[in-house]
């Protein structure tokens, strides 16, 4: 799958007004998909089965939580 990005204005500080204007790249959202649907998706693609997926995700889940700081749940942010 492709990644679809559009390109957005840098902002400046006040000293740099008036100067060249640059631009960065920033990921648009290309579709969504529920946890249910990957984890049935993944399960097709190996020897795993759902429920040992779904423990994996939690797992990733739990991991990215801790060692991030940041709250992090699959199943509300990632893949809705």
């Amino acid at each position: 799958m492709a990644i679809l990005f559009d390109w957005y204005e840098n902002p400046k500080r006040k000293e740099e007004q008036g100067g060249e204007l640059t631009l960065h790249p920033r990921i648009k959202l290309n579709g969504s998909t529920t946890t249910a649907e990957l984890r049935r998706h993944i399960q097709e693609y190996c020897s795993l089965t759902e429920t040992d997926v779904s423990a994996v995700l939690d797992a990733l889940s739990h991991f990215v939580g801790k060692n991030t700081g940041m709250e992090f749940c699959l199943g509300l942010w990632l893949f809705k």
